[in-house]
C-alpha cells in the first residue's frame, strides 16, 4: 500500500505569503491548476488510487473532491463536521 499526501489548494491567505493555520480561507482564482498538475504527474507515473480521504476543512474537502472526480475508481470519504 502507498499513501500519497497532497496539500490543499492555494487560498487567498497563502497567496499573500501567510500561513492560515487550522481555519478555512477563500481560494484564489485558478486554484484548480495546482491539483491538476499533481494529478497529471501521478498519472504520468502510472499511479492509481482507490480512495481519497480529507480533513473536515472546506479547502481540503474541495481538493479531495477534485481528485475523486478525476479518478473513476476512487471513493471519496467526507469526514463528519
Amino acid at each position: 500500500m502507498r499513501v500519497i499526501v497532497v496539500r490543499h489548494y492555494k487560498t487567498l491567505i497563502n497567496a499573500s505569503g501567510r500561513i492560515m493555520g487550522w481555519g478555512d480561507a477563500p481560494w484564489v482564482s485558478g486554484w484548480e491548476a495546482d491539483p491538476a498538475y499533481v494529478h497529471e504527474v501521478l498519472n504520468d507515473r502510472g499511479f492509481q488510487y482507490s480512495a481519497v480521504y480529507t480533513s473536515y476543512l472546506e479547502r481540503a474537502r474541495q481538493t479531495g473532491m477534485f481528485f475523486a472526480k478525476n479518478e473513476v475508481s476512487s471513493s471519496y470519504r467526507i469526514p463528519p463536521c
